[in-house]
């Protein structure tokens, strides 16, 4: 699915999403969270996949940028921010979830 089409998916929910009761926004969080949670290795296995994909482009661009002499490179395995790219991420065990409040 395209970021245009999950645009025009959550316009054309934005309507009803604000009709409905809050006991039943709660309930599609609920169960959100839920798939989430049972999903949790497949999510990690595919953000795995997109960083891997990331590392690859930055690897990529950075050798170009080497042809460069007045360019210096940074660290592949270090963010922008300075912090390792592994703290970016919870570990598996910390995917929870709380029930609403209120």
């Amino acid at each position: 699915m395209t970021v245009a089409e999950l645009g025009r998916r959550a316009k054309a929910a934005a309507h009803p999403l604000g009709l409905a009761s809050t006991a039943a926004k709660n309930t599609a969080l609920l169960t959100a969270a839920d798939l989430l949670v049972e999903r949790a290795a497949d999510v990690l296995v595919a953000n795995a996949a997109d960083l891997d994909d990331a590392f690859l482009l930055v690897t990529s661009l950075e050798n170009q940028l080497h042809e460069d002499p007045s360019v210096e490179p940074s660290s592949p395995t270090v963010a922008p921010t300075g912090r390792a790219w592994s703290t970016f991420w919870p570990a598996p065990s910390s995917l929870t979830r709380a029930a609403p409040s209120g």
